[in-house]
């Protein structure tokens, strides 16, 4: 498993050092050769990334990266179920499916980074106050959502800039979709917020 491919197998082109390109063809060369060793053996080759426009288009032709799987921000069921994971051995009592309701749009880490942060406001009143022992409480998931914008409120617009109009713009045509819908709702919800004012 390859994490942030991007990072190590970049788009090859003029501009790239010369190491940067060699590590690029090591890299196919090694994947091709998985095939002829792994006669008695199979093998399955992972890589995730957030940028996957400027993994090197050779690395996803057939036998090696050949299928992208775009892995969306969690729905609602999904991040109540993050949410019990996050909160798994911590003192809170809260509904997780409030905290899921009012984390729409946010990424899994996002939410996860959420339940460690509230979890620490109480611990700091201890720490530094020397109040006594509490739960943590809707307020403080409250506190940490005010203080954080999402990642994806960038990353959506972002991804649908470098793919409108190019070439790669089918291949990755649901996150395309889903960044346009993503850019949609996060417009319409400000008008409604702004004539809710």
């Amino acid at each position: 498993f390859f994490d942030e491919i991007d990072a190590l197998a970049g788009e090859r082109s003029g501009s790239q050092e010369g190491h940067e390109r060699s590590l690029v063809n090591e890299l196919l060369s090694q994947m091709d050769g998985l095939e002829a060793k792994g006669a008695e053996k199979r093998y399955l080759v992972l890589a995730a990334t957030n940028r996957p426009w400027d993994v090197d288009i050779a690395l996803r032709r057939a036998g090696r990266f050949d299928t992208t799987v775009f892995i969306p921000h969690p729905d609602l069921p999904a991040r109540k179920k993050i949410f019990e994971i996050g909160l798994t051995d911590k003192p809170c009592k809260v509904d997780v499916a409030e905290l899921a309701a009012m984390t729409d749009g946010y990424a899994s880490a996002e939410i996860i980074d959420i339940c460690e942060k509230a979890a620490r406001i109480p611990l700091r009143e201890r720490i530094k106050e020397g109040k006594p022992r509490r739960e943590i409480v809707l307020a403080d998931f409250e506190r940490v959502v005010a203080e954080r914008k999402t990642v994806l409120s960038g990353w959506y617009p972002k991804a649908v800039r470098e793919l409108t109009g190019t070439e790669e713009a089918e291949m990755f045509g649901e996150l395309v979709e889903a960044g346009k819908g993503y850019i949609f709702r996060e417009v319409d919800g400000g008008e409604r917020q702004e004539k809710d004012r």
